[in-house]
């Protein structure tokens, strides 16, 4: 076979399989799955598997715990009691949705006669209260209040944001059956809806007397309005100090 012939066959070949391996390079490239949060792997520059870096989510090692400040267990009428606790997150650029939890109620011999689930919203660098109310213990008569984190949370990254409610002035009135009145403020640029409010009352030595929680449906940006929280029986102690903390909202 002559050169030349040697060197056409090479040329035809060449031009054959370099496209072909062109191709298959491109497809290959092209195909793989971009690194993700979601990928179930260790890439960009996360810190865990899916987690830390750009991921939103938090690893579990990067976040503290957070702290349970003190929980009570408050008479409401009868055999109706309700619960209420203060919690910590020192975490300033994590916050943590859903958060499951529990209440249990302890009568004076450690046996457990009521246990009240839910979830709350954790947001970042905040302390905040968590309250039940309604919790029915028939004849038995509750000695502890302990409260508990039934999972740990799912924590994403997010700076600390200060709620954009101001409480504008608040009046308890204890003259007949208890009532807290307060007007309230939406200092954001946003529509408002859903927005929890959680009222602690406290006697001179700072110990809380009775809490209550109201839901005001809808608050337009810098609208005002007035919410109202009430008790069916008088306080045995004093109140000299009342706290209203928005707890939960929806920006629209």
């Amino acid at each position: 076979m002559s050169v030349w012939a040697t060197k056409r066959k090479f040329i035809i070949s060449s031009s054959i399989f370099i496209p072909l391996i062109v191709v298959a390079v491109f497809l290959y490239i092209t195909g793989r799955e971009k690194p993700s949060c979601f990928d179930g792997l260790i890439n960009q520059d996360e810190r865990g598997v899916d987690c830390g870096g750009s991921c939103v989510a938090v690893c579990q090692n990067e976040a503290e715990d957070v702290a349970i400040l003190w929980t009570r267990f408050l008479p409401v009428i009868d055999d109706v009691y309700s619960v209420v606790t203060l919690i910590e997150n020192s975490n300033k650029s994590f916050e943590a949705k859903n958060v499951p939890y529990s209440f249990k109620l302890f009568d004076e011999e450690g046996v457990l006669i009521y246990e009240r689930k839910g979830s709350a919203f954790f947001p970042a660098g905040s302390t905040f209260p968590i309250f039940e109310h309604a919790l029915r213990t028939g004849e038995r008569v509750p000695s502890r209040a302990v409260f508990s984190l039934r999972n740990t949370p799912f924590w994403e990254q997010r700076e600390f944001e200060k709620i954009p409610i101001q409480i504008v002035s608040k009046n308890l009135d204890q003259e007949n059956t208890p009532k807290l009145t307060a007007v309230i403020k939406n200092n954001s640029l946003k529509n408002l809806s859903q927005i929890s409010f959680i009222a602690m009352l406290f006697d001179a030595d700072g110990n809380l007397v009775n809490a209550s929680k109201t839901v005001l449906s809808t608050l337009g940006r810098e609208a005002s309005d007035t919410i109202v929280f009430t008790w069916p029986e008088d306080f045995k102690n004093t109140v000299v100090r009342t706290e209203i903390v928005p707890v939960e909202y929806t920006a629209n």
